[in-house]
């Protein structure tokens, strides 16, 4: 399986599993984007705590949309499953 290298809050990560490039940069994009907004917001620099932050503000969003739209497609749920375990293994590594 191919990986990706990705930037995320100033750090390199190598993903493997999404194979289109301008899909995952996209994702990191908005991962990044929220990161660094929850640092400006709350000036903390642990990173561990600024994910977490990220990773609820995401599900947030993502939970705000399925109420907006009750016949949320499995498939999206599927895939927000698999990022959050890409995050906990990347974090835990």
């Amino acid at each position: 399986m191919e990986s990706n290298k990705v930037e995320i809050l100033g750090r390199h990560y190598s993903i493997a599993g999404i194979n289109d490039r301008a899909y995952l940069e996209k994702l990191a994009q908005f991962v990044d984007s929220q990161m660094r907004q929850i640092v400006k917001t709350t000036g903390t620099v642990d990173t561990l705590k600024v994910a977490i932050l990220a990773a609820l503000s995401i599900t947030d969003c993502y939970f705000r949309a399925q109420e907006d739209n009750p016949r949320a497609d499995v498939k999206m749920e599927r895939k927000v499953t698999a990022l959050s375990n890409k995050i906990e293994k990347v974090l835990s590594s």
